[in-house]
C-alpha cells in the first residue's frame, strides 16, 4: 500500500515537477529579456506590483483555495458533489463582493502612501486579483482530484500566453510595466474561462438549491486562519521588499528581486512541485482514517523531498555568480549575493510544510496562523533592524531566519497530531552529497570563464556526482533502483490504483 502510494505520489510529481522546470526555464529566458528592457527601479516596481497582486489573492481567495484542498475528498467520498461545487462557487461571488468592498476602501484610504508609479499600476492591480483568485482556485480543483496532466496543460498554457501578450505588448506598443500586467489579465481570463466551463458548467454540478450555509461556515472556519497563515507566508517571502523601498529604494528592490526569483525559481520548483503531487495523497489516506499509513508516508516523502531539494539548493548557491553573468547585465550582478540564502530559505520552507501537514490535516488551522504570523513577526522586526544599514543582503538573511523559526514551531505544534519524522541517514547522506558535489563545482567554475559552459557543465557534472555519492553511500534500497529504472522506461506514468 505505501508503495503504491509513493509511486502515485511520484507520478504525479513528476508532472508537477516537469511543469515547474518548464515555467522556470521560461522565466530563466525572460530574465535577460527584463534586465534589458527594464532598469533595476522599473524591474522593482514590477515586483512590487505582483506582490500586492499576490496579497490580494490571498486575502480574497485563500480561504477557499485551502478549504478545496482539505474538503473535496470527504464530499466525493459521501457521493455530494454537486453541493460542494454550488458552494464553491457561490462563495467565490461573496469573496468577489468583498473584494470589491474592501478594496475599494483600502485605495481611498492608503492611495496617498503609494509613490506616483506605482498608483498608476493600481487599477490592472485590481483587475489582476480576481481573475488571479478564480485560477488557483481551479488549478486546486484539478489538483485534489489528481488531474496532474489538466493542471499541467492549464498552468503552462496561462504562463506561455500571458507572457507573449505581455512582451509584445511592451516591444510593440511600448507600453512597458503595464504591458506586462495586461499580458497577465488576458491570460487570466482566456484560460480562466476554459477552466471555469469544465469544472461548472460541465455534468450540472452547480446548482443554487445545492448551496449550503453549513458549508460556507465550515469553509470559513477552517479557510480564515489557513488564509491568515498564507499572509504570514506572503510578508516572510514579500513583505521585505517595501522595508526594503521605503529605507533604500526601488533600485535595490530590483536587485533584490532579480537575486531572489532566481533562488526561488530553482530551488521553489522542485518544493512547489512536489508539495502539489503528496498533498492529496496525504489528505486521502487521512480521510481513510487509516493514521499509521499516515506516517508512514509522511516520513518517506520528507525523505524524497530532501534528497532532490537540498542538492538543488546547494548547487545554485554555488553557480550564483555565473548564472548571473549569464541572464542580466552588470546592473543587476550585485542581487547574486542573496542567492544563497533564498536558495537555503526555500529549502528550510519546504521542510516547515511537510512539518504542519498534522495541523492541516487535524483542522487546527488556527495554530498554523499562530505561527507563520510569529515568524513573519520577527521577519519584519529584523528587516526593520538591519536593513537600513546592511540593505537588501539583511533582508535574504533575515528571511532564512525567520524559515529555520517557523520550522521549529510547526514541529512543536505539530507533532501531537501526526508526528513527523526524518530519516537521519538520508539526511546526512543528501548533506554529504551535496558538499561533495559543490566542490566539484567550485573546481569548474575555476577551470572554465564561459558563464553558460559553467551552467552547462555544473548541471551535468553537479547531477553525475550528486546521485553517485549517494549510490556509492548506500543511500538507495534495490527496490527503488528497480523503480526509478521503470520510471525512466515510462511505466511508473501509469497510476497504481
Amino acid at each position: 500500500m505505501l508503495r503504491m502510494l509513493i509511486k502515485n505520489a511520484a507520478r504525479d510529481s513528476s508532472i508537477y515537477f516537469t511543469t515547474g522546470v518548464v515555467v522556470a526555464a521560461l522565466g530563466f529566458t525572460t530574465l535577460p529579456i527584463f534586465a534589458r528592457i527594464f532598469v533595476p527601479a522599473e524591474y522593482g516596481l514590477l515586483s512590487l506590483a505582483l506582490l500586492i497582486v499576490s496579497l490580494g489573492t490571498v486575502i480574497t481567495g485563500n480561504w477557499l483555495i485551502s478549504s478545496t484542498n482539505r474538503f473535496y475528498p470527504y464530499w466525493k467520498r459521501i457521493g455530494k458533489l454537486d453541493t460542494f461545487y454550488s458552494t464553491l462557487l457561490f462563495s467565490m461571488l461573496l469573496a468577489l463582493i468583498g473584494f470589491c468592498l474592501l478594496g475599494t476602501l483600502f485605495y481611498l484610504l492608503f492611495r496617498n502612501s503609494f509613490s506616483g508609479k506605482l498608483r498608476v499600476l493600481v487599477p490592472l492591480v485590481f483587475l489582476l486579483v480576481p481573475l488571479a483568485m478564480a485560477m488557483e482556485i481551479f488549478l486546486t480543483n484539478f489538483r485534489i482530484k489528481q488531474q496532474s496532466k489538466q493542471f499541467a496543460t492549464f498552468k503552462l498554457s496561462r504562463t506561455f500566453l500571458g507572457l507573449f501578450i505581455g512582451l509584445s505588448l511592451v516591444i510593440w506598443l511600448q507600453l512597458g510595466i503595464q504591458g506586462i500586467l495586461w499580458g497577465h489579465i488576458i491570460a487570466l481570463f482566456i484560460i480562466g474561462g476554459m477552466m471555469f466551463r469544465m469544472l461548472f458548467l460541465t455534468n450540472n454540478h452547480c446548482q443554487l438549491r445545492f448551496v449550503s450555509l453549513s458549508v460556507i461556515r465550515e469553509f470559513a472556519a477552517f479557510g480564515f486562519p489557513a488564509m491568515a497563515a498564507t499572509i504570514g507566508t506572503w510578508i516572510l517571502s514579500g513583505a521585505d521588499r517595501y522595508v526594503i523601498e521605503y529605507f533604500r529604494g526601488t533600485s535595490e528592490v530590483g536587485l533584490y528581486s532579480m537575486g531572489y526569483n532566481v533562488g526561488d525559481m530553482c530551488v521553489g520548483m522542485f518544493v512547489s512541485s512536489f508539495m502539489l503531487a503528496i498533498g492529496p495523497s496525504i489528505i486521502n489516506v487521512w480521510e481513510s482514517e487509516n493514521r499509521e499509513l499516515t506516517g508512514e508516508l509522511l516520513s518517506q516523502l520528507t525523505r524524497f523531498l530532501i534528497l532532490i531539494s537540498l542538492p538543488v539548493a546547494a548547487g545554485i548557491s554555488v553557480l550564483a555568480r555565473p548564472v548571473f553573468r549569464l541572464f542580466t547585465t552588470p546592473a543587476y550582478y550585485p542581487g547574486s549575493a542573496v542567492i544563497p540564502f533564498v536558495a537555503g530559505g526555500a529549502f528550510i520552507y519546504g521542510l516547515s510544510l511537510l512539518a504542519y501537514m498534522g495541523l492541516g490535516l487535524a483542522k487546527r488551522t488556527d495554530i498554523v496562523a499562530r505561527n507563520y504570523f510569529s515568524a513573519a513577526g520577527i521577519n519584519i522586526l529584523l528587516n526593520i533592524i538591519f536593513v537600513p544599514k546592511f540593505g537588501f543582503i539583511a533582508a535574504a538573511v533575515t528571511t532564512t531566519i525567520s524559515y529555520v523559526l517557523l520550522l521549529f514551531m510547526n514541529i512543536k505544534s505539530a507533532n501531537k497530531y501526526l508526528r513527523w519524522v526524518v530519516i537521519p541517514r538520508s539526511l546526512f547522506n543528501s548533506i554529504t552529497a551535496s558538499i561533495v558535489m559543490g566542490g566539484v563545482l567550485f573546481l569548474v567554475i575555476f577551470m572554465f570563464a564561459n558563464p553558460l559552459l559553467i551552467c552547462i557543465l555544473g548541471i551535468i557534472v553537479g547531477v553525475i556526482v550528486y546521485f553517485a555519492t549517494l549510490f556509492l553511500l548506500k543511500e538507495f534500497h534495490p527496490e527503488e533502483i528497480a523503480e526509478m529504472k521503470n520510471f525512466v522506461r515510462g511505466k511508473l506514468w501509469k497510476r497504481q490504483d
